[in-house]
């Protein structure tokens, strides 16, 4: 009987969230392995946005060859619509998204060789819908601070994190950088290891229910987390996901908050005879596992998590796969892209995003060394994915904390009245301060010297929401104002 009813909820459960299929597949590039996709997002027309790696155009740094970042630009079907070189030596590419207005950005982890040695530092470049470099900022006085993910921030700003390179003589360290809307850096913090002399490197940073942000990462054989609040400080010790059963050292490691208070994680690792172990499971807040684990020669290069109280996981191994599980690790369905064989045209699943609701894209490789074609990379839009979840959303999670949402300093300036209607000040401003005043495409609409314990005019400004940016002798202040 119960055998029956799962049978009946996964038949619910499927119809619910439409049939999967893929709905279309293209292949990039030509025949030799000469581009690389890092990550793809929709722009704000419509299309969509893949930034990657172009092994025919490389940069010599010292004594290694670095590929030139490409930008390309395609339809919903698949179309490419342009393709573009964008002169800039290629890390990785951690992050683009819709920045306001027909802005968009990318966050780029750039080679640097000097008096520093050999290291990363970010780049932040800002384009428009044609693909139109408008900005590109350098932060090289942040070298060795490898940025490994990003996140938009609800001032129209952007949390990097990542690991502080220490060298032979300190310790890799986690790190997390906040840039504001102008993309000036306003903080950056290490965070001490736990594991001393470890290499601590953070993968994924996002949103907490409580309104802090959460950074997890690889430790050795560990996957750990640490909680920061808006200013970057640390909230509390460092929480264990997930540990090897082995004492492998993991190659890659993160946790996503997932449903009723859990984690999912995911990453992999080598045994003893060199073959890939995957990691998927579904952990409660004490670290003791629900479900899942390890699986030999598979590794999982990909989880998004949706409302539906599912999730979508790309696996790469002998079979390579997109899965859409439940919560509770129940198949609702899988498509097989390729069986890994000498007469096979493999694709490898590089990672997964959501596009429109119930809709995302495949991005990896595709390989037919049979008939010598070489490997090349493609885009695959699937059908039946659901719709995005997003952690810090009440509806998307039942997650119920008691601490503050953010732990500010109580000399914090605050923009009040917010809704403003003339006259807008700062409570806690006791210096004078250079205010001024943006519009959602990052036009600047006014500067004003504010004096301390002043305000500011805000007339001939049409009712909407704008940018504000504050700044004082020691720091630099973004927020958002509404003006009715």
């Amino acid at each position: 009987m119960k055998k029956l009813a799962l049978i009946i909820f996964q038949i619910w459960l499927g119809s619910v969230a439409g049939a999967q299929q893929i709905l279309w597949e293209k292949k990039i590039g030509g025949s030799l392995f000469n581009q690389e996709i890092y990550k793809i997002s929709e722009s704000i027309d419509g299309n969509f946005w893949a930034i990657g790696a172009d092994f025919e155009y490389s940069y010599l740094i010292d004594n290694g060859s670095f590929p030139e970042t490409f930008l390309l630009k395609i339809k919903p079907n698949g179309d490419t619509i342009f393709s573009k070189r964008l002169f800039q030596p290629l890390g990785a590419c951690i992050f683009i998204g819709h920045k306001f207005g027909n802005i968009h950005t990318m966050v780029l982890s750039v080679p640097l060789v000097g008096s520093v040695g050999f290291n990363n530092y970010p780049c932040i470049i800002d384009f428009d819908l044609n693909g139109n470099v408008i900005t590109k900022t350098n932060l090289t006085d942040l070298a060795k601070y490898s940025a490994r993910s990003a996140l938009r921030t609800n001032d129209q700003g952007l949390l990097l994190s990542g690991s502080f390179e220490g060298g032979l003589s300190l310790p890799t360290k986690p790190m997390a950088i906040k840039i504001n809307f102008l993309n000036q850096v306003e903080w950056f913090h290490q965070y001490d290891s736990p594991i001393t002399n470890v290499a601590a490197r953070s993968q994924r940073i996002e949103r907490q229910p409580n309104g802090r942000y959460m950074m997890s990462g690889t430790m050795g054989k560990r996957i750990i987390g640490l909680e920061i609040d808006s200013l970057g400080f640390q909230v509390g010790g460092p929480r264990l996901f997930y540990e090897t059963p082995s004492n492998k050292v993991l190659f890659e490691g993160e946790a996503q908050q997932s449903f009723y208070n859990s984690q999912m994680v995911t990453g992999y690792y080598l045994d003893d005879s060199s073959n890939t172990v995957g990691i998927l499971a579904r952990m409660q807040n004490n670290s003791q596992k629900i479900w899942g684990g390890e699986t030999k020669k598979t590794s999982v290069h990909s989880l998004i998590q949706n409302r539906e109280n599912s999730m979508l996981v790309g696996r790469t191994g002998f079979v390579n796969s997109i899965e859409r599980i439940t919560r509770d690790s129940i198949s609702l369905w899988k498509l097989i892209l390729s069986i890994d064989g000498p007469d096979e045209i493999v694709k490898y699943v590089k990672g997964l995003c959501f596009t429109k609701p119930d809709t995302g894209i495949v991005y990896g490789y595709f390989a037919n060394y049979f008939n010598d074609e070489g490997q090349q990379y493609y885009f695959a839009k699937v059908a039946g994915v659901g719709t995005p979840y997003n952690p810090a959303n009440p509806s998307d999670t039942t997650m119920v904390s008691t601490q503050p949402n953010h732990i500010q300093p109580p000399n914090l300036p605050v923009a009040y009245p917010n809704p403003v209607v003339d006259q807008l000040s700062f409570k806690n401003l006791d210096a004078e301060a250079e205010l001024s005043i943006y519009s959602l495409r990052g036009e600047k609409l006014k500067s004003i010297n504010l004096p301390a314990k002043g305000s500011a005019s805000l007339c001939g400004l049409a009712a909407g929401v704008y940018l504000y940016h504050l700044q004082t002798e020691e720091r630099v202040y973004t927020g958002k104002i509404m003006k009715r």
